[in-house]
């Protein structure tokens, strides 16, 4: 029996009249409607081919002149270099981005100040009585650690002021 694909091989010359089925062909198109499909798909196909008018003299022409005009100025694509050297810029930037977020998201407890109340974002979510406890674990403030004469909160501090105000809590 003939194999699939050794019929398919043959199918267009013998439809164009080039060559004809054997006798071992003929039995593998009756039992295989696959390549009775593929038959009549080619044989569809060049009876619309064969139902357009074609000018051959004329196409013969237009072939030559296109043949004789100078070629037309290439296009130039990037290469695959280019665009793996773009994918690795955007997977570096990605990952560069992706660790300040991570790294953002994870930094020291941050603190708004305003005047002389401290709001920190960690404690929103406890409870009253988990904040009591957080509360009596924290140590009694320094009597040291008094904001500065004329500063009404800690943005207003120089450096060594702030300094000073850190180390006093430090007890």
């Amino acid at each position: 029996m003939t194999e699939c694909h050794q019929l398919s091989d043959r199918i267009v010359d013998v439809v164009h009249g080039g060559a004809s089925w054997t006798a071992a062909e003929t039995e593998h198109l009756v039992g295989c409607p696959e390549c009775r499909r593929e038959l009549a798909l080619i044989k569809a196909t060049v009876g619309v081919g064969a139902a357009l008018p074609v000018d051959t003299a004329g196409m013969a022409r237009r072939v030559s002149a296109r043949l004789a005009a100078p070629p037309a100025p290439a296009i130039r694509f990037p290469g695959r270099r280019a665009f793996r050297w773009a994918g690795v810029l955007a997977a570096a930037a990605i990952l560069v981005l992706a660790v300040r977020f991570e790294a953002g998201r994870r930094s020291a407890p941050t603190a708004a100040v305003s005047d002389s109340t401290i709001v920190l974002g960690e404690l929103d979510d406890l409870s009253a009585t988990e904040l009591a406890d957080v509360l009596d674990e924290m140590p009694a403030p320094s009597p040291r650690a008094t904001m500065p004469s004329g500063v009404a909160g800690m943005s207003d501090l120089s450096a060594d002021e702030l300094q000073q105000v850190l180390e006093a809590w430090g007890g």
